[in-house]
């Protein structure tokens, strides 16, 4: 979750983990998504297995024939699972959600150094005016960047792409909006 920041239904549909040498692949089809303006259809990325968490789920696909799918059962179930080591690790009073991983995901992406193409990429959307709206580079704590490529079904999109694709939206359906 924290690699490729994965929405909540997007772990209950799964992520592919796949070892490729000394890297790990992850793979996920993305949530939200619209073919002419919206979001990645799908998304993955290459890391380095130089972590404990990179190391298990290495671990785990190696054990699978060098592939698995990692699943959550459910999202009530996940976010229970969540909220409660959340409480665990940081108290009673608070409130842990998959969205805040999401949200450190992105921190760590900045902090990192991650192009913003990048990060936008794995986080399953299409303009780089949605980085704005997660996490900050000086939350982040202390990982260091071990993804080494992204990839996504679609660019990133530039604020003139962005414009152009209004103006075309408005001149051929200005009701659409």
């Amino acid at each position: 979750m924290g690699y490729n920041s994965a929405r909540p239904d997007e772990l209950v549909r799964g992520v592919t983990v796949m070892t490729y040498g000394r890297f790990l692949l992850l793979g996920l089809e993305c949530s939200k998504f619209e073919e002419e303006n919206k979001g990645q259809k799908m998304r993955g990325c290459k890391l380095l297995i130089v972590t404990p968490e990179a190391e298990y789920l290495a671990n785990l696909a190696n054990r699978n024939g060098g592939v698995v799918l990692i699943q959550a059962s459910s999202i009530s179930g996940l976010s229970k699972l969540i909220n409660r080591a959340g409480k665990q690790l940081f108290g009673k009073s608070v409130n842990v959600s998959a969205y805040d991983y999401r949200h450190r995901a992105v921190s760590q992406y900045k902090a990192s150094g991650l192009s913003k193409e990048d990060a936008v990429i794995l986080m399953g959307h299409r303009s780089k005016r949605t980085l704005k709206a997660y996490g900050q580079a000086q939350q982040a704590r202390g990982r260091r960047n071990i993804i080494v490529a992204v990839k996504g079904s679609h660019e990133v999109r530039t604020c003139e792409a962005t414009h152009l694709a209004i103006k075309k939206q408005i001149k051929d359906d200005p009701h659409k909006l």
